[in-house]
């Protein structure tokens, strides 16, 4: 999902093995080598498939046929995902992780694939019926921080920096270009620019006029303000700081809702209880977690599975080429396990593995127009020495 330094990124549902193509089509044509059973194993209706007396066509003519590839002639649509059974024993597991379910609408009459408005892939988020692209717009820097007067994420107060002139026309551009070109996932969080962000986009989207339904819009809690009650995930946070952001947003509800960070101080209880909340009251519609530990993740299913209530559908970590550990052997079981979906962030690893920075800063580029202490920060973490190792690794691969 979205991205905070580089504004675009990937939109993972799932985790995928590097043996298996996700785009390629899920077809008859597509084989699976699956473990070869007896009919002992298979059970009474594997018999059936050898039976082909009158009375078995009739059947087969009514509820369909029972084979387990689909009909050569008649793909079916790619969004059926390959689900890995833990339960299953290992020596008859074959496929060992969930393929993303790659969203192509298709005509129930005919069975044919409706064409798009664009190239843009769509993937449901984690198990759920929800469809996002692929790539997605955050608003960490850019909104708020650059195009909207410098600001800081951890200054919170308009007491603290002066009332500058925003140009809402620039955000708003950014995102028609985002929207026609097919994406329709659109992220931020109440902490960004100290809630500017949230401000930005909601202008750009009362002036481009799209339909709310067309949009997805993710908003994080956690960060709100100076007030003791104004950060963490409490009860009383996360109810107060996503009405807050709604009425930044200029939105009725938002589709996904993060806590943003985990929060030692507060029950997992309390947490699960409150977003169940707010998405009770049409405040939200999924929640999510963002930067959590595996075992984090793994409590809040368990209470929100105890107490009968929804647990997180999706987590936002770092992911790219520098950083893969944690995604790729902490998430990657849990993903599996709870069918959850994953937004990551920084995919370009703050631009690094575009190369622009090979040189130095550019002139035009965001770390070198906006001056703040973010921006302060940013800039020294490229000029350090673990900054520097992943510049010049990058130049090795050009």
């Amino acid at each position: 999902m979205a991205t905070h330094w580089d504004e675009i990124s990937s939109s993972a549902t799932d985790a995928i093995s590097p043996g298996l193509d996700p785009m390629a089509p899920y077809s008859s044509t597509r084989r699976v080598s699956w473990p070869e059973y007896t009919d002992k194993q298979r059970g009474a209706r594997a018999t059936d498939r050898k039976k082909v007396g009158p009375r078995q066509t009739a059947k087969r003519r009514r509820f369909g046929s029972r084979d387990i590839c689909p009909h050569p002639t008649r793909e079916p649509s790619p969004c059926s995902a390959i689900i890995y059974n833990p339960s299953r024993n290992a020596s008859e597991t074959v496929m060992t992780f969930t393929a993303a379910r790659v969203y192509r609408p298709v005509c129930y009459r005919t069975g044919k694939y409706i064409e798009q408005r664009s190239d843009m892939e769509y993937r449901f988020l984690g198990d759920s019926g929800l469809k996002v692209s692929v790539v997605a717009l955050g608003g960490w820097i850019t909104y708020g921080f650059v195009l909207g007067g410098p600001r800081d994420a951890y200054i919170l107060s308009d007491a603290d920096f002066p009332n500058l002139p925003r140009p809402t026309d620039t955000c708003s551009e950014c995102m028609k270009i985002a929207f026609d070109h097919g994406i329709n996932f659109f992220d931020t969080a109440e902490g960004y620019a100290g809630g500017q962000s949230e401000i930005d986009m909601g202008l750009a989207i009362q002036k481009n006029g799209w339909k709310r339904s067309d949009l997805v819009i993710s908003t994080k809690i956690f960060w709100g303000g100076k007030g003791p009650n104004d950060r963490g995930l409490s009860r009383k946070h996360i109810i107060e700081g996503l009405q807050a952001s709604l009425k930044r947003l200029q939105l009725d509800y938002v589709d996904l809702v993060y806590a943003h960070r985990p929060d030692p101080d507060t029950p997992m209880e309390e947490i699960v209880r409150a977003f169940n909340f707010v998405i009770d009251r049409g405040m939200a519609f999924y929640w999510g977690t963002s930067e959590w530990s595996a075992q984090q993740i793994t409590m809040a299913h368990t209470v929100a599975q105890r107490l009968g209530l929804m647990g997180p559908l999706m987590e936002q970590p770092q992911y790219n080429m520098f950083h893969r550990e944690r995604f790729e052997k902490e998430y990657a079981p849990l993903f599996a396990t709870f069918g959850m979906g994953t937004t990551v962030w920084s995919p370009l690893a703050g631009g690094i593995l575009t190369g622009k920075y090979n040189d130095g800063i550019p002139p035009d580029s965001r770390l070198a127009l906006a001056d703040s202490p973010m921006m302060s920060r940013l800039r020294a973490g490229l000029a350090s020495e673990e900054g520097r190792r992943k510049v010049e690794k990058v130049k090795m691969l050009m």
